[in-house]
Parts: C-alpha cells; sequence; structure tokens
C-alpha cells in the first residue's frame, strides 16, 4: 500500500470491501440454501418419521458436501473481512501520521 497516496488508499479500501461483500453474500446464500436443501432431501427421504428422514439428509454427501462449500465460503468471508479491517488501519494510519506532520509543522512556526 502507497502510504503517501490517498487515491491508492481509496482504491484498496474500496476493493477490498467490495471482495468482503461477495464473500459474504457467497457464505449467506450457502447457508440459506443449506436449509433448503436439507428440506428436499428428507422430501426425497424413503423413511416414515420425521428424525429419520432428518438423519437420512444430513448423512448424505450432496448434505456433506453443501455443508463443506458453506464451511469454505463463511472462512473466505472472515479472510475477506480481515483484509478490509487491515487496509482501514493502515488508512487510519496514514491519517493519523498526516495529522501528526501538520501539528509538528504549525509547532515549528
Amino acid at each position: 500500500m502507497s502510504h503517501t497516496n490517498p487515491a491508492s488508499i481509496y482504491q484498496q479500501l474500496t476493493e477490498a470491501g467490495d471482495t468482503w461483500a461477495d464473500a459474504h453474500e457467497a457464505a449467506e446464500m450457502l447457508r440459506e440454501t443449506q436449509k433448503i436443501l436439507k428440506a428436499k432431501l428428507m422430501k426425497q427421504s424413503g423413511e416414515k418419521s420425521i428424525s429419520a428422514k432428518e438423519l437420512d439428509a444430513i448423512s448424505s454427501k450432496e448434505y456433506d458436501d453443501h455443508v463443506k462449500l458453506a464451511v469454505e465460503a463463511t472462512g473466505a468471508e472472515a479472510r475477506a473481512k480481515v483484509r478490509y479491517e487491515r487496509v482501514k488501519i493502515l488508512a487510519d494510519l496514514w491519517r493519523t501520521q498526516n495529522a501528526n506532520q501538520r501539528a509538528a509543522m504549525r509547532d515549528a512556526t
């Protein structure tokens, strides 16, 4: 990150924020569709009781794969948030450094 270029800092914040938003959207979609998938698999089950249908659904490969994807997406979302927060901290540090430099120049005159 260029510590002296506000446009570069802004661009990096924007990109990191967009990446975080996209990752959140993907993770949320997988979390929400997990319920739909479970219901679909329960409906397809040949079992009689609700608990047996549920066990059948959550033990299926399709459901297991979906859960793994959801977990991976949640991890990607967390990493994107961390990156955004790091860029934001650097922007705050740059802002503070510039304010301190301006104050030092005022004090020197």
